[in-house]
């Protein structure tokens, strides 16, 4: 029997694999490049024709629109008739408008050209006789011409212009909505104008800006010549498994099978050498899978307790930089501790969970939360680690827009807050080696997301590592690398996306892109107080006192009809003391906790009437449990970082009618006709305004909501108003609780008059 070297048969099996397999990677891969390049030509091509088509059908709708409205008897007569008539016909032309409900048109003007339009000629613009909303950089003036009340672009008498002010978050939002497979991107795009240049429908385009965008489209059609491709390679592949198969069986039946019937066939007769002990080298091979085991287990407890570390260090050294500089630490010192506390449980009860994607993106975890008290808190942390920390001196600086203090976005908090944490650290890191640096946090809204940037300008990252940067433990100066892996992971999740932007000695920028949200039921987006209101303070703590004070000074608000309490008791005792001569008109502002009392602000809330309009103030914002208890108490919630911010409105009466719509043009016709009867109407486009006012008005306020609100219908009605509307298109098929009246949108306001007569 011919004796076989094991190594030379492996390494000759292995030669014949390799050599086989490459040549099948060669021929799969000329043709799949030919594939390649024929589709990348005929790509381009396509994705334009699409993208120009997508913007061509919202232009085509859109001019239909205007066509309906610029042909119908009320919007000619309007432009027609002279100034004295005009006003009469105001309604009739701007119930035409309602009509146009284009969520892009944020803004429109007409002018009247008081010679006759010639061709080729300007315009004369400077007769305004409608003007309604704002105006943007985005817009395009269009011909109005009529030849026999008739538009006709040729032959017709052009006397008019209509301007129309276009909004592009919304024109983007509309063209997203009509087609899924439509992207906005920045690398690889088309640059597409969505404002038309030439024509709009039946309107000649006297001038127009340009609005441009970046645009792409998903690619998922696969074609005949793809499946085919795809065909051939499965064959090749099975043809390759084939090959390979009967060589590595060839090599078995030759070097083990043969050899083995010649082994049994010598056990038989009593003739096999015993000079080696394979059982020996069985329990041998068996140790050694053992210890490859043992070692890729401590491999991952590793990587736990690093991503551990990299997280436990800000909340602890936050707590110690805290103890060390008092004994009695203030509210804001107390609100770090508590935060970084919580951290810490927050990222031991990650550490237990069996999956930790699964723990990210948990139903009770991923919520629409407050952006700003997660920042306030990030920053607090590090400005107290800089203060305790080692380092050479180091600037954070934050620059928030007062338009994000409202602006809620969807994540899992605790997650978040340990992201950017992860990513100051890093900034923090990239300038240990300098003699200064300076950090820069600052939040934007670019509707429908929020924009967080954090810039550092420490030594920056080259250019051929930013493409890793990503990767699980990949590090940039002497960061661990955790912070931006599991960054990208999560915020992925939610929605989101991070970027990472970086020049050498220059310094370095992480974009983090979350998506907008409403704002909840609970939050507070604005305080309206009657002039002849108190407002009581129930604070602990004199600067909020001083805050507030200082803020309702401003707005005309007299010292006298402001009053402040420090305990909880002191103010219980006065509230069950205070004259009560029907409905409570004070507004109270509530802290949540008071230094050395067990009471909190909630369960003050809880002794008072359900009438009185109480506002909780606390740094504790973001806890879910506080939200909940507010929202069931029908209290509204204002986070202490957003006192400074918050608007505050001051008004001697309340309006005698109340609309909830988020319709601009609605509201502008209700406005209007509500008017002319001489009365005033108060519209509210959110749920959270509406409600953060409702217990201003008396219970008899005429209500008006449409149905897409009708959610709060029920609320307003367990509070005891009782003259409410639910407005609809479709009446036969809304149902409304008992006590609630329906009504169609064109409401009859002759109606409106007779039932306020009644109520009064």
């Amino acid at each position: 029997m011919a004796k076989y070297n094991l190594n030379s048969v492996i390494a000759s099996l292995s030669k014949d694999i390799i050599i086989t397999t490459l040549v099948f990677i060669v021929i799969i891969f000329a043709i799949w490049s030919a594939v390649f390049f024929e589709f990348k030509l005929n790509k381009e091509e396509l994705v334009h024709n699409q993208l120009d088509s997508i913007v061509n059908i919202y232009q085509t709708y859109l001019s239909e629109k205007l066509s309906i409205v610029a042909s119908s008897e009320a919007f000619q007569d309007y432009l027609q008739i002279g100034d004295n008539t005009q006003n009469d016909q105001y309604y009739r032309f701007l119930d035409e408008l309602v009509t146009l409900k284009d969520q892009s048109i944020v803004g429109t003007s007409i002018y009247y050209i008081p010679s006759p339009y010639i061709r080729g000629m300007e315009a004369d613009e400077t007769k305004l006789i409608f003007s309604y909303g704002k105006k943007t950089p985005y817009s395009v003036t269009l011909k109005v011409c009529y030849l026999n009340r008739r538009l006709d672009a040729n032959l017709g008498l052009c006397q008019n212009t209509w301007t129309l002010y276009f909004s592009k978050a919304a024109l983007l939002n509309i063209l997203k909505a009509n087609s899924r497979d439509l992207i906005v991107c920045k690398d690889n795009c088309h640059t597409i104008n969505l404002l038309p240049q030439h024509s709009l429908g039946s309107f000649p385009v006297l001038r127009a800006s340009t609005m441009k965008v970046h645009l792409n489209w998903k690619q998922e059609t696969i074609t005949p010549l793809v499946f085919l491709i795809v065909f051939f390679t499965i064959l090749l592949v099975i043809l390759l498994s084939l090959i390979n198969g009967m060589r590595i069986r060839q090599v078995f039946n030759q070097v083990i099978a043969n050899p083995l019937a010649h082994i049994v066939a010598r056990l038989k007769k009593g003739q096999l050498p015993r000079t080696v002990n394979y059982i020996e080298e069985l329990e041998f091979l068996s140790d050694r899978i053992k210890k490859a085991y043992k070692a890729m287990d401590k491999i991952e407890i590793a990587k736990i307790a690093r991503q551990a570390a990299h997280d436990l260090r800000s909340p602890i050294l936050a707590i110690e930089s805290v103890l060390k500089k008092t004994n009695k630490p203030d509210e804001e010192q107390l609100y770090v501790i508590k935060h970084s506390v919580q951290q810490i449980h927050d990222i031991v009860n990650n550490l237990v969970q069996k999956n930790v994607k699964d723990a990210a993106i948990n139903a009770s975890n991923f919520r629409s939360v407050m952006l700003t008290p997660i920042i306030s808190y990030a920053i607090s942390e590090k400005h107290s680690e800089l203060e305790e920390g080692d380092h050479h001196p180091i600037q954070l600086v934050t620059k928030i827009d007062e338009s994000t203090y409202k602006t809620f976005v969807k994540i899992v908090p605790e997650t978040f807050r340990r992201i950017l944490s992860n990513v100051l650290n890093n900034s923090i890191d990239a300038l240990k080696n300098k003699k200064s640096g300076l950090i820069t946090l600052s939040i934007q809204c670019e509707w429908p997301d929020v924009v967080i940037e954090i810039h550092d300008n420490g030594a920056g990252i080259k250019k051929h590592h930013l493409s890793t940067v990503f990767d699980d433990g990949v590090t940039y100066k002497q960061g661990t690398g955790l912070g931006l892996f599991h960054a990208k992971e999560n915020i992925e999740q939610w929605g989101g996306n991070i970027t990472i932007d970086s020049q050498l000695n220059q310094g370095t920028t992480v974009t983090i892109r979350l998506q907008a949200q409403p704002p909840a039921v609970w939050f507070a987006e604005s305080m309206t107080i009657l002039s002849d209101s108190k407002i009581i303070v129930i604070d602990d703590s004199d600067t909020f006192h001083h805050e507030w004070k200082q803020r309702l000074l401003k707005l005309g608000v007299a010292e006298e009809a402001i009053t402040h309490f420090y305990n909880p008791d002191e103010f219980l005792n006065w509230y069950k003391a205070r004259p009560q001569d029907g409905r409570d008109r004070n507004v109270y502002l509530v802290d949540q906790e008071f230094t050395g009392n067990e009471k909190t602000g909630l369960k003050l809330i809880e002794h008072m009437n359900k009438d009185s309009q109480c506002f909780l103030v606390t740094t504790y914002g973001e806890n879910f449990d506080i939200q909940n208890a507010c929202e069931q108490l029908n209290v509204k919630l204002i986070p202490k970082q957003y006192v400074f911010y918050m608007p505050i409105y001051v008004v001697d009466q309340l309006a005698d009618i109340v609309l909830l719509t988020k319709d601009q043009w609605l509201g502008k016709a209700w406005e209007y006709r509500v008017k002319r009867l001489g009365k005033t109407i108060q519209c509210y486009n959110s749920i959270s305004n509406f409600t953060t006012d409702l217990r201003l008005y008396p219970l008899n306020t005429p209500i008006f909501i449409v149905r897409e609100f009708d959610s709060i219908v029920l609320k307003a009605f367990a509070l005891g108003y009782n003259d409410i509307t639910v407005l609809t298109h479709d009446i036969k098929n809304y149902t409304p609780i008992e006590g609630v009246k329906v009504a169609q949108k064109e409401f009859d306001f002759d109606t409106l008059t007779q039932d306020k007569g009644k109520t009064e």
